[in-house]
């Protein structure tokens, strides 16, 4: 009666002369000897997929000693007391050091805290952020008075995504996000929302004007102690402007970063993660020349410091202003025609198309990652074909 292999491996079988199939497991011991170890016959009850888990168990225990059975019941036990803010708060100590931080905890102190901060990381369910997400569609910001964007949910959807992910990984935890992305490749998870880029409005050469005056005429009202703050929006908005950079690039611009004599500036792409060059206006080089010779390399032209500004900072100061000069009589839905900061980006790109700016150079100015981001600037371009036929004269 010898042993036969199966297609279970280290799991043999041996028949008996009653005709019985008996089940053996083969494995090494800590000091390497070979081990083969009798399970049962099928007359017990035994299968050769039983006895494969049950010399699996065996390779655990070798390893991981007597506790080996207990492991996964320890995990879930540990699983079940952690909660959402627990995890939350781990991550963000993560992160402390990085420049998005304090953006990063009003997100989650804002929208994520109260519907899940107090349960557990394994009662939370797709169903209770598909949930939220209807909730949060319904809400008005406190801080605009205007319904979230579709953006902006899904910006808090990506956080929650991401402490999740973050716990998992450190505990090793076998449980999967509740708000995991949705896609065409995968069934599972919460989709996000449609997002519309495609804003309309930019501003003329004269509303530009119009917002300079407008800063301006606060930072000389401002001659307190608070003057150095406001010309930082004074140098912002002519950053802005003359670059195309985000809100976030520009807050990261350093001395070093700038060459006057060139009159570039290397600018930080935070959202594509890469860096390009961008090129500074007269307006530009007569608002930060001062502030530059003052700094050290390493200090940021925005705020001074060795860290860059608050990004919600700008906003709460800035958008009033827009808000006054350009955004009267708007419904607090007309995201196409509103102007919000973001509206500086979509203005540089416009006014370089209107000036004849070829398309791939627009698109390398602004750091686009394809060509089709930038063609939405096309319509804009003046019809040189048209007046290229008309000259013919025939």
């Amino acid at each position: 009666m010898s042993f036969q292999s199966t297609k279970y491996t280290g799991v043999q079988v041996r028949t008996t002369n009653k005709g019985d199939k008996v089940f053996y497991i083969r494995y090494k011991n800590n000091n390497g000897k070979l081990i083969r170890e009798k399970v049962g016959s099928d007359k017990e009850g035994i299968t050769g997929a039983y006895a494969s888990k049950h010399r699996a168990k065996r390779i655990a225990e070798l390893r991981l000693g007597d506790d080996a059975p207990l492991v996964k019941k320890e995990q879930l036990k540990r699983v079940r007391n952690i909660t959402v803010g627990e995890a939350s708060s781990r991550y963000l100590d993560s992160i402390k050091n990085k420049s998005d931080y304090k953006n990063t905890i009003g997100r989650y102190d804002n929208h994520l805290r109260i519907p899940f901060g107090s349960k557990l990381l394994t009662d939370v369910t797709e169903a209770d952020v598909v949930k939220f997400v209807a909730t949060k569609q319904k809400e008005t910001s406190f801080k605009t008075g205007r319904p979230y964007s579709p953006k902006t949910i899904n910006d808090m959807l990506d956080l929650l995504n991401t402490i999740y992910r973050f716990i998992i990984e450190k505990e090793n935890l076998k449980i999967e996000s509740p708000a995991t992305y949705k896609s065409k490749f995968k069934t599972k998870g919460v989709e996000r929302l449609e997002v519309d880029n495609a804003r309309q409005r930019y501003l003329s050469k004269e509303e530009i004007q119009k917002l300079y005056n407008a800063v301006d005429n606060r930072v000389a009202r401002n001659n307190s102690q608070s003057e150095a703050l406001t010309e930082d929006y004074r140098i912002f908005v002519r950053l802005a402007l003359c670059t195309g950079a985000r809100l976030s690039s520009v807050l990261n611009i350093k001395r070093s970063d700038i060459n006057l004599a060139s009159r570039t500036v290397t600018i930080k792409d935070l959202k594509n993660k890469s860096t390009y060059t961008g090129y500074l206006s007269d307006e530009a080089l007569k608002v930060i020349q001062k502030r530059y010779e003052q700094l050290l390399p390493n200090q940021y032209i925005i705020g001074c410091g060795v860290k860059p500004k608050n990004r919600i900072a700008f906003v709460k100061y800035l958008q009033p202003i827009l808000n006054e000069l350009f955004n009267q009589g708007l419904n607090t839905d007309d995201t196409q025609n509103r102007v919000v900061i973001h509206t500086l980006r979509h203005t540089f790109g416009s006014l370089l198309a209107i000036a004849g700016t070829p398309i791939f150079t627009i698109q390398k100015l602004m750091n686009h990652k394809s060509i089709e981001m930038t063609m939405r600037y096309a319509k804009l371009a003046p019809e040189q074909g048209k007046d290229a036929v008309i000259g013919l004269g025939f």
